[in-house]
């Protein structure tokens, strides 16, 4: 059975997803991935946590909750695919009933995503996938017990961002 989890350590070409699976082992969150449970991980690469200040990498790995917060904010718990989300974006209603809110304008439809965090994900379906204004990279990786769509950047919660991180963190610390 090939899970989330396994892809993101297997996941060799054209992206790997290492800096990932380490921090969703970290935090506890890897029997989420490899469960039965339908999910949507919107993940960003090990490129995209390369751009980060390796400071920045250091206060993720010190605050477990805050590492959590980040992570829970890119899982989804349904199976969304391309096609779903391009769909659930394009209709009024979506067949889950209120679950989503959708919007359209013009060429670009809305979509508002439940996520892990009790927040929020954004997205915007036009030409491309967007989401929190982030572009979704093809191809999505589908796996038995959900999808993987592969990010060009972190998605960051409103509480969390990469330059208040650090400073956020040792405040914490000092509690």
């Amino acid at each position: 059975m090939q899970t989330i989890q396994s892809i993101l350590v297997a996941q060799t070409w054209p992206r790997t997803f290492h800096t990932l699976h380490s921090a969703i082992k970290a935090v506890g969150l890897e029997s989420l991935l490899e469960g039965d449970k339908p999910v949507t991980l919107f993940a960003p690469s090990d490129e995209a946590f390369n751009q980060l200040h390796h400071r920045t990498i250091d206060d993720l790995a010190k605050d477990i909750d805050l590492l959590r917060t980040l992570l829970s904010y890119h899982i989804v718990p349904l199976k969304l695919t391309r096609a779903t989300l391009m769909h659930l974006a394009s209709s009024p209603l979506s067949e889950e009933g209120n679950m989503f809110q959708s919007s359209r304008q013009e060429q670009e439809a809305n979509l508002e995503l439940p996520t892990l965090s009790g927040h929020s994900l954004h997205l915007l379906a036009g030409n491309d996938l967007h989401v929190q204004g982030i572009r979704i990279l093809e191809p999505e990786l589908e796996t038995d017990n959900g999808i993987v769509h592969p990010l060009e950047d972190i998605l960051w919660p409103p509480e969390i961002n990469a330059a208040s991180f650090g400073q956020r963190s040792r405040l914490s610390v000092r509690r």
